[in-house]
């Protein structure tokens, strides 16, 4: 379409070049520019904006969440989860009807942890020797020995530790913090997972799963390209500032 004078006007090329998905992109920044703020009470009405910043329900102590899952790392009875029955079983052999979703006859031999347990703090929390400095603050952590999983697989346990869930997948805790508390900078991506390679259950651990898409993680690789297809097809900086000015 063009004017008395033969010229396309932007909005005209917007709707015409590379089958209007450039229309579509700028109705799609408009909308969430115009959703940002909503109209009246912003008390009382929720943002329309699904990213938009939210008060929570109790004033908020922490700034930042940060969630480390370590795929292969020590053993819990190493650790923190005490169990003393352990010690005194060592060595002995016991028969499992399951091992690794495997259903059979399996003699597994009981191995004590490798660290003492000694009470630490005013709580008298058994806290592996492992942990010295961590032991001499334990009064000011929160300690939960209360999760378990019906399934023996690595891959059911990271999903049920990361969505709740081991047989169905869930919106993982990132996507619920998301969706409950929205983000103050609609520039960068709701959270972050910083993870060479995906652990057990891959991108399930966070997902969004049933929440609007924009909940989920977005994966950052450590190393020289940590978000893949980012990087620019030109090798010459100078060419490419020659592109976008064209």
């Amino acid at each position: 379409m063009t004017n008395q004078f033969g010229e396309s006007s932007r909005r005209d090329f917007l709707h015409r070049a590379s089958g209007g998905f450039g229309a579509l992109a700028l109705a799609g920044l408009w909308n969430d520019l115009r959703a940002s703020e909503p109209p009246g009470d912003t008390a009382t009405k929720m943002p329309t904006d699904p990213l938009a910043a939210r008060q929570p329900q109790f004033a908020p102590r922490a700034d930042r969440v940060i969630f480390l899952y370590s795929t292969g790392g020590v053993s819990h009875v190493d650790t923190f989860n005490h169990r003393p029955q352990l010690f005194a079983d060592h060595g002995k052999s016991v028969n499992a009807s399951r091992w690794l979703n495997k259903s059979g006859s399996f003699e597994r031999f009981l191995i004590r942890p490798r660290w003492s347990f000694r009470p630490r703090g005013e709580s008298g929390l058994p806290i592996s020797d492992l942990f010295p400095q961590l032991g001499s603050v334990i009064d000011d952590v929160c300690l939960l020995n209360a999760m378990h999983c019906e399934s023996d697989g690595h891959d059911k346990a990271t999903l049920a530790a990361h969505t709740g869930s081991a047989q169905v997948a869930r919106p993982s805790a990132g996507a619920w913090v998301s969706y409950g508390l929205g983000t103050v900078n609609q520039n960068l991506p709701s959270f972050m997972v910083l993870a060479p390679a995906a652990p057990y259950a891959g991108a399930q651990t966070w997902g969004s799963d049933f929440l609007p898409a924009c909940h989920q993680g977005t994966h950052v690789i450590p190393g020289k390209e940590p978000l893949p297809n980012v990087r620019p097809p030109v090798t010459d900086i100078e060419l490419q500032k020659m592109e976008l000015a064209l």
